[in-house]
C-alpha cells in the first residue's frame, strides 16, 4: 500500500512538472518577399501585433495568443487567414508579387494553413453568376461548393481535430451566408421585384444560434452571417412596421447580445451604411449612445454624427470646381438655379456603372425640367483615361466632372462622409442640400421624387 501511494505521489510530481513546463509561446516565422511597408499586422479578435521584417524580409517573433484560431497576417494590402494555436510554431514564405504560386507553409501548424489556402482557391467564384441562376440551381451550386469543401478537407487528412471542427462550421456557416443573401441579390441583378422560393429554401438557417457570443469571437463567417441576417430582418420590420431600419436593427441586436464584443462589433455598420443624415439622424445616435460601450466605437459615432449634422437638409452644400470633360472647370456656384443631381462614382465600380443605364433613361426623361445632372469621377490618376474614355463610350448624361488624385481625400468626399459608392446627392437651386443620400436612379422613388418637385 506504502509502495502504491509513493509511486502515486511520484507520477503526480512528474505530471506537475510537464504541466508547469508546457510551452504556451507560439513562434511565427518566415519571409515576405516585395512588402511595400517591410510590415506584418498580425490581427485577431481584439488583438493586434505589428512585427517588423528583417532586411531581407525574414521574421520571428514570439507569440502570446489571446485564443486557438482563425488571425489575419495584412502585409500592405495582402491579407493572408491563418490559423494559429498556443504553444504551435508556424512559418511561412511568399513573394506579394507572385502570392498564390509562392506561398509556402511549414511548421506545426502547416497542414491546416496549407489547406486554408486550397479553401481560398475553391471559394473563388463568380458571385455575380451565382446569384443570377433560379433557386433551385443556386441550391445546387452552392451544395457542390460546399461538397468541394468537404472533400478537399477529408483529401488534406488533418489530425487537428479542433481544427477539421471549427472547418466543418465554417462550411455551414458560409453556405447559410450564401442562402440568406440569395434573394436581395438575385433580385438586384436580375431587376426583377419577385422570385420564388422552395419552400424549404431557408432551413439550413434554422439550425443556426445568431447570438452565440463564442462562435462570433472567432468565426469571420459566422460574424458577416450575423451581421447580414440582422440586417435583412430589420428591413423587413421595417417595411411592415414603418420604423426606422437602422433602429430597429439596434433594438434587434440588443436582444440578441444583451452585452459584450459581439454586440459593439455589430453596431459598428450603424456607424457606417446605415446612419444617414436624415430625419432620423438625432433618434439613431441616441439608441446608438445608450447601449453601446466601445469608447473607441462611441467616438466614431460622435464624430461621424458631427459631420452627417452638417449636411442635413436645408444645409449649406459643401461645394465643388473640378475639371469638366469638355474643356476648363465646372463648379457648385456654375449651376445654381436648378437642382442639382449628383453622381459620385468610378469606372472600377460595378454598382455605379449598373446605374449608368437608369441615369440615362431618367436624365432623357426630365431633360427639361429644372434639374442638372452631374457625375463626379474619384478615379484615381492612373483610371484618368479609362474615365475620358468611358464617358465618351457610354455617352453619359449631363455634366461629367474628374475630381483629380485621391478623390477619396477631398473636401466634397469627406464632408459629404461619402464611405461607398455610388452616391447620389440633391441640392436645391439656392445651392443648398436637399438629400444628401438620395434615391438611385433605378429607384422608381427618385422619379416620384422629381414630379413631386420639378
Amino acid at each position: 500500500m506504502k509502495k502504491h501511494a509513493v509511486l502515486f505521489f511520484v507520477a503526480l510530481l512528474l505530471f506537475s512538472c510537464a504541466e508547469s513546463t508546457k510551452k504556451t509561446e507560439s513562434v511565427l516565422s518566415g519571409s515576405i518577399e516585395n512588402s511595400p511597408n517591410g510590415l506584418i499586422s498580425l490581427v485577431g479578435t481584439e488583438y493586434k501585433k505589428d512585427i517588423i521584417l528583417e532586411e531581407d524580409g525574414s521574421f520571428q517573433t514570439e507569440l502570446e495568443l489571446p485564443y486557438d484560431g482563425y488571425y489575419n497576417a495584412i502585409m500592405g494590402r495582402i491579407p493572408l487567414a491563418l490559423y494559429l494555436e498556443k504553444g504551435k510554431d508556424l512559418s511561412f514564405d511568399v513573394d506579394l508579387q507572385e502570392f498564390k504560386e509562392s506561398l509556402e507553409f511549414s511548421g506545426e501548424l502547416s497542414d491546416e494553413n496549407t489547406f486554408l489556402s486550397k479553401k481560398q482557391e475553391i471559394a473563388n467564384i463568380d458571385m455575380r453568376q451565382l446569384f443570377q441562376v433560379e433557386p433551385a440551381s443556386f441550391l445546387d451550386s452552392i451544395s457542390e461548393i460546399d461538397t468541394q469543401y468537404k472533400t478537399a478537407l477529408v483529401d488534406a487528412n488533418i489530425e487537428n481535430k479542433n481544427f477539421v471542427e471549427s472547418q466543418e462550421k465554417e462550411f455551414l456557416y458560409q453556405k447559410a451566408g450564401y442562402i440568406n443573401a440569395y434573394e436581395e441579390l438575385y433580385k438586384y441583378l436580375t431587376e426583377t421585384d419577385q422570385v420564388d422560393l422552395p419552400q424549404d429554401f431557408y432551413a439550413t438557417l434554422e439550425n443556426i444560434d445568431f447570438a452565440d457570443e463564442k462562435e462570433f469571437k472567432h468565426s469571420t463567417s459566422y460574424q458577416q452571417l450575423v451581421e447580414s441576417y440582422y440586417n435583412k430582418k430589420a428591413s423587413r420590420l421595417s417595411e411592415e412596421t414603418e420604423h426606422n431600419n437602422s433602429i430597429t436593427y439596434m433594438e434587434l441586436i440588443d436582444e440578441a447580445y444583451p452585452k459584450g464584443y459581439a454586440k459593439n462589433q455589430l453596431l459598428k455598420s450603424v456607424v457606417g451604411y446605415n446612419l444617414k443624415p436624415d430625419q432620423h439622424l438625432d433618434a439613431v445616435y441616441k439608441k446608438y449612445m445608450s447601449i453601446q460601450t466601445d469608447e473607441e466605437l462611441i467616438q466614431n459615432m460622435e464624430e461621424s454624427y458631427a459631420t452627417l449634422k452638417k449636411i442635413l437638409p436645408g444645409e449649406t452644400s459643401p461645394t465643388f470646381d473640378y475639371e469638366n470633360i469638355n474643356g476648363g472647370t465646372t463648379s457648385l456656384d456654375d449651376l445654381k438655379g436648378k437642382y442639382i443631381y449628383v453622381d459620385v462614382w468610378a469606372t472600377w465600380c460595378m454598382p455605379c456603372l449598373q446605374e449608368i443605364p437608369y441615369l440615362k433613361e431618367v436624365a432623357e426623361e426630365y431633360k427639361d425640367k429644372n434639374v442638372e445632372f452631374v457625375g463626379i469621377s474619384i478615379d484615381s490618376e492612373k483610371d484618368y483615361e479609362k474615365w475620358q474614355n468611358m464617358v465618351k463610350e457610354k455617352e453619359l448624361a449631363g455634366v461629367q466632372l474628374y475630381s483629380g488624385g485621391d478623390a477619396w481625400q477631398s473636401d466634397f468626399v469627406k464632408e459629404y462622409n461619402i464611405q461607398g459608392i455610388p452616391r447620389f446627392i440633391l441640392i436645391d437651386p439656392e445651392g443648398n442640400i436637399f438629400d444628401a443620400d438620395t434615391y438611385r436612379p433605378s429607384d422608381k422613388k427618385l422619379r416620384e421624387l422629381f414630379d413631386e418637385i420639378l
